[in-house]
């Protein structure tokens, strides 16, 4: 993970995450935000999976970002 001052976090999926989905997986790296926090911020595009919005329910692959 890396982040810049504007609050921006990028993140390479790696094996251990293969076939999650992005909201659970969002859950357990932001313990700190709620879910519904996070599905908003997902369902408002402020959240990219290879540079695309994602469903909340799409499933991770390694290698993603």
């Amino acid at each position: 993970m890396s982040a810049d001052s504007d609050q921006n976090f990028e993140w390479t999926i790696d094996a251990r995450a293969n076939g999650m989905r992005i909201d659970q997986w969002l859950d357990a790296e932001l313990a700190d935000l709620s879910r519904s926090h996070l599905r908003r911020l997902i369902d408002e595009g402020h959240v990219l999976r290879n540079d695309r919005q994602p469903k909340p329910h799409q499933k991770l692959q390694a290698g993603d970002h």
